[in-house]
């Protein structure tokens, strides 16, 4: 009886330290706080761009029901391939601070993948987004176009849709990823734009 007993505790104090090595290891590939910059290239609707890009992974926001909080920007809004892609945000309201989160984040090894799974229009809280060419200009009446490019000039803001994807690599202190989703402009009055691009990284804190 004492002999099983003591094979059953090993076997549990085993379970128990393969787990926590597990855990330990998925920290330490996705390190918690960093900040990391390199150069991000792809293309939305017919135009080819290159941009700094910035992640920052942080602890998560009070109720933000990720595993940390993410943020990737990429150049200024007037820049074409400019993006803004945040995991949550805190928001002060009349009933006090509240958290709307946006990203779904899950963790494979070295790998994240975060899907935006809410957008919230609804709300009128709609923040991650892309800039692009001013699509509502090119695809408006003759009447029209001239007024929407002197309006906007060359660029247009639009929000990403559901369903928009982050895929996120660490490997030491560098990184790679791919985001791809579509979205429509701001002001609905452009078709759904597509957005793809690619990243590399290098972890500066």
């Amino acid at each position: 009886m004492i002999m099983v007993n003591a094979k059953r505790l090993w076997c549990v104090m085993s379970l128990m330290a393969a787990l926590l090595v597990s855990a330990g290891d998925v920290r330490a590939e996705i390190p918690i706080p960093s900040n990391w910059q390199g150069e991000i290239v792809g293309r939305v609707f017919n135009k080819v761009f290159r941009l700094p890009v910035t992640i920052e992974i942080r602890r998560p926001l009070p109720f933000e029901r990720n595993p940390f909080h993410l943020f990737l920007g990429a150049g200024n809004p007037k820049d074409i391939g400019h993006l803004y892609l945040a995991s949550a945000m805190r928001f002060n309201t009349s009933r006090g601070p509240a958290t709307l989160r946006y990203l779904s984040i899950f963790l494979q090894g070295n790998q994240l993948r975060a899907r935006l799974t809410e957008t919230h229009g609804a709300e009128a809280a709609k923040v991650n987004g892309f800039s692009g060419p001013n699509v509502s200009a090119v695809q408006a009446s003759p009447l029209m176009r001239d007024v929407l490019r002197n309006a906007w000039g060359p660029t247009e803001m639009f929000g990403f849709s559901r369903g928009t994807m982050l895929t996120l690599r660490f490997q030491g202190n560098r990184l790679s990823g791919i985001v791809q989703g579509a979205g429509n402009s701001y002001t609905g009055t452009s078709s759904s734009v597509v957005y793809q691009a690619r990243m590399a990284a290098r972890r500066v804190r």
